[in-house]
C-alpha cells in the first residue's frame, strides 16, 4: 500500500514537471564497460554507446559542472553524473571526458571505496584534483534508505572520511536506488534539512523551473 502511494506521488511529480519547459537534464550513469557486469541493465552502458550519447548531448546542450546548476544559462544545459564510483567509469569514461574537457560528477559510497570493481582512495584523490570533476556523496553503505533507522550517519556523518581524503567539503548528494519507494519520504525530508546544495533522485525526467525548485530531490535521466 505504501509503495503504491509513493509510486503515485512520483508519477504526479513527473506529470507536473512535464507541464513546464525543459531547462536542461542530468544524465545518470553507473558502469561504462564492454565487459559483462553482474548488474541490472539500467546500470550499464557500453563504451561506444557512452561516447555516442555524450557527443549527441553536446549538439543540443551545454554540458556544465554540477556546481554551476544554479547559474544563469542562455541555452539548455546537461550535467553528467556517475553513481557508485565504479572502476570501469574511471578506466573507460574518465579518459574520454578528460580528453574532451567535459565536466562530470562522481557519487561515492564510503564503504564501497577500494572494494573490487570500485575506485580506490588513490583514484578518488586523482579525480578530486581534476577541476573537471565534482565529488558527491552516495551514503555509507548504499542501502535503501526507507529501511534505514540512522539516516544521519548514512546521509551525512559518514562522508567525513571522503572529505578528509579529497581535502574539501562535499556539498552534493545522491540517493541510492533513487525512486521514492526505495528512498521514502522520511529520508527525502531529512535530506532537505541537511546542508547539501543538491540532492539527486532517479525520477526519470528533465529539469524545469518546477523541478529546480526542489533541489533536495532533483530528477535524472537514466542512461543505458
Amino acid at each position: 500500500m505504501v509503495e503504491k502511494i509513493l509510486n503515485k506521488l512520483e508519477s504526479i511529480y513527473v506529470h507536473i514537471n512535464k507541464l513546464f519547459e525543459e531547462k536542461g537534464k542530468i544524465l545518470m550513469f553507473h558502469h561504462v564497460t564492454d565487459e559483462w557486469v553482474d548488474t541490472i541493465e539500467c546500470c550499464k552502458c557500453k563504451v561506444p554507446r557512452f561516447k555516442e550519447i555524450i557527443s549527441d548531448v553536446q549538439k543540443e546542450y551545454e554540458i556544465i559542472s554540477l556546481d554551476s546548476i544554479n547559474d544563469f544559462h542562455s541555452r539548455k544545459f546537461a550535467i553528467v553524473t556517475f553513481d557508485d564510483g565504479c572502476l570501469d567509469m574511471y578506466e573507460n569514461a574518465y579518459p574520454f571526458l578528460k580528453e574532451h574537457h567535459i565536466p562530470f560528477t562522481v557519487y561515492c559510497a564510503t564503504d564501497l571505496l577500494g572494494k573490487p570493481g570500485y575506485i580506490s582512495s588513490t583514484e578518488l584523490k586523482e579525480l578530486a584534483r581534476d577541476p573537471l570533476v565534482t565529488i558527491g556523496y552516495h551514503t555509507k553503505t548504499h542501502p535503501m534508505l526507507r529501511k534505514v533507522r540512522n539516516l544521519y550517519e548514512e546521509m551525512w556523518l559518514a562522508k567525513e572520511p571522503l572529505e578528509q581524503m579529497i581535502g574539501r567539503k562535499i556539498i552534493h548528494f545522491a540517493f541510492p536506488y533513487g525512486k521514492l519507494p526505495a528512498v521514502g519520504l522520511k529520508a527525502v525530508f531529512f535530506g532537505k534539512n541537511l546542508s547539501y546544495v543538491t540532492i539527486m533522485s532517479t525520477f526519470d525526467t528533465y529539469l524545469s523551473s518546477f523541478s529546480l525548485r526542489f533541489n533536495f530531490f532533483l530528477p535524472r535521466t537514466v542512461i543505458m
